[in-house]
């Protein structure tokens, strides 16, 4: 599982590399997750207990979202095909979902997840600085080894600097905190050579978010502008492209714009059904004048899915959005309440996360990226942790402090 799960964050897409490898017509990270598959149903089967899979809102939410992306796919989509259709994708998310949520159902594990994610980002980020050292540090050049996208890569990576920022101020072992650190200096190093503007507002908002719910604001502030002045000093980064766009990054511009306006147009004129999951591509020139290319994403995850699955299916994602923040909030109270350390941050950190990577992908198509599925299905997974944790507590409490659940008051509290 762990090593499904450092997949998730660090396999490129596309076939060029190890665990792109097809064998008897399968890659490798699918021969992995079927074992995930197998080890949560043998997991679930020994359990006392099936476990209320759409509890939360945004389970539910997530649900219907499938559901559209299914009919959509069926009625509008392209043909099927076991390796490249999207509805085998979709398919995938949901096994996904009954996996975490089968699984992940101890603090330990739950802490687990986290940390291999946070791992899992910080070495993509150290593939894309070592490309870009590769390439001489070049101010044209935006690094995108094993992410696909450089702007993927920054949207994905606000969902856990917030995480590793409290993780690496909080109360817990020496190793674990320098662990984060390195993890928050990697991830940060990544994102500025990026140079994704988008990611950048982003992590901008998520930083601002952490920052009002501490208690010691003017000693975070300063210490996240010393975090951040790599950003203004690098050759390339998100900041020099914001003030000084060149040639390139003002035809990127309006390129997207182009895309938007496509998207657009498809959703006034299939407002409710959409143009069909997969779609948006092929029919971006037709509905953006002639202007786009065949492989145009719409470099805008709302605008996208309600092109391709109408506004019934945007209506399903930003429920999902919504509920999966208002989760968090609702964990972090509880965990605060009742003095459960690791969880109060984590949904503090999650939830600054979320709102950064939910302002990124405004600016970039990342509803297919399982990194993001992630954050959400654990989202899923907290209101029974804490309750988990509550039962741990009323046992024994000394067994709480060696699985690590109640470590004093939460970081973002204490300061």
């Amino acid at each position: 599982m762990i090593l499904y799960y450092i997949l998730v964050f660090v396999s490129p897409r596309g076939e060029d590399n190890f665990w792109g490898q097809k064998v008897a017509g399968l890659t490798l990270v699918k021969y992995l997750g079927i074992v995930c598959i197998l080890y949560a149903a043998s997991y679930l089967i020994r359990r006392s207990r099936v476990p209320k899979y759409f509890q939360t809102a945004q389970a539910q939410w997530f649900l219907i979202f499938f559901l559209i992306a299914c009919v959509s796919y069926l009625f509008a989509g392209g043909g099927f095909s076991w390796q490249s259709s999207l509805f085998v994708v979709y398919t995938s998310f949901f096994i996904f979902f009954f996996v975490t949520l089968t699984v992940v159902d101890t603090l330990p594990r739950f802490r687990w997840v986290l940390i291999v994610g946070t791992g899992g980002i910080a070495f993509a980020a150290l593939q894309m600085v070592r490309q870009w050292r590769w390439y001489g540090y070049s101010s044209l050049f935006r690094p995108n080894i094993g992410v696909g996208n450089p702007n993927d890569f920054a949207a994905m990576a606000n969902l856990f600097v917030p995480l590793a920022f409290y993780w690496m101020l909080g109360n817990r072992p020496r190793r674990e905190r320098l662990f984060f650190l390195c993890c928050l200096v990697l991830t940060l190093g990544g994102i500025t050579v990026s140079a994704s503007r988008g990611g950048f507002l982003g992590l901008a908002v998520a930083l601002l978010y952490v920052i009002w719910n501490s208690k010691r604001r003017f000693r975070n502030l300063a210490l996240v502008g010393v975090i951040l002045i790599p950003m203004t000093l690098a050759p390339i980064s998100p900041v020099h492209r914001l003030l000084h766009p060149n040639t390139g990054d003002r035809e990127s511009t309006e390129s997207r714009q182009a895309s938007w306006m496509a998207g657009l147009r498809m959703i006034r004129a299939h407002p409710f059904l959409g143009v069909g999951v997969g779609n948006f591509k092929p029919l971006a020139s037709a509905y953006g004048g002639g202007d786009l290319g065949g492989n145009e994403v719409a470099h805008n995850t709302y605008i996208e899915v309600a092109a391709e699955m109408g506004l019934p299916g945007l209506f399903a994602f930003l429920g999902i959005l919504y509920f999966s923040f208002q989760t968090l909030g609702s964990v972090r109270r509880q965990a605060l309440r009742s003095g459960i350390a690791l969880l109060h941050e984590a949904a503090l950190g999650m939830r600054a996360g979320l709102l950064g990577c939910s302002i990124a992908i405004f600016f970039s198509s990342l509803e297919y990226i399982k990194p993001f599925w992630l954050v959400i299905f654990l989202t899923m997974c907290m209101p029974r942790l804490v309750a988990y944790a509550q039962r741990k507590q009323a046992k024994d409490p000394r067994e709480t402090q060696l699985l690590g659940i109640s470590q004093g008051v939460p970081v973002a509290e204490a300061e």
